[in-house]
């Protein structure tokens, strides 16, 4: 879906020496984090509510967490396309070569990312309230995560209950 959205906004390359390619490659990558802004922008709403939520943020703290996720997000696709994106004609390629650590997962590391960049902005107080809570959410996550690895498991090799509390 980021590759298509890119495709509509991304002008296209000229047709040069690759030297020239590659200074415009350069040139607009701020055109593609922003256009991928619009792709991420689900997970940093998402975060900055949970936050707000959890440690009942006042409209000050709600606009520091806000500037900080967006910030973070921009960081963090900016990495993405230097490390794992490639530009063709214009458009950064996602299914080309894998990334350098293919066990990766970006959603993960994009909420890791502003998770940390929300912490910086809460108070002293709140700061506990908020990693308690990241923290059963995260385990939440593994514990399904893992229900579900064993339900396809189980599906195929028809587990003992003894079996699948082993598997999970």
């Amino acid at each position: 879906e980021m590759g298509r959205a890119l495709t509509r906004l991304v002008p296209q390359r000229p047709a040069a020496a690759p030297a020239a390619v590659a200074e415009w490659a350069v040139a607009n990558q701020p055109a593609q984090v922003d256009a991928m802004m619009l792709e991420i922008r689900p997970a940093l709403v998402a975060e900055v509510s949970f936050a707000k939520r959890v440690c009942e943020l006042n409209p000050d703290e709600v606009k520091a967490a806000v500037a900080a996720a967006k910030l973070a997000g921009k960081d963090f696709l900016a990495k993405y396309l230097q490390q794992n994106g490639q530009l063709q004609n214009g458009v950064v390629l996602f299914n080309g070569p894998q990334p350098v650590n293919p066990t990766s997962d970006p959603a993960a590391a994009l909420q890791s990312t502003v998770v940390e960049a929300i912490k910086k902005t809460l108070p002293a107080e709140k700061l506990p309230l908020y990693d308690a809570e990241v923290a059963h959410r995260n385990e939440f996550r593994r514990s399904a995560v893992a229900d579900n690895l064993t339900a396809i498991i189980d599906e195929r090799l028809y587990l003992t209950e003894k079996q699948r509390t082993g598997v999970a």
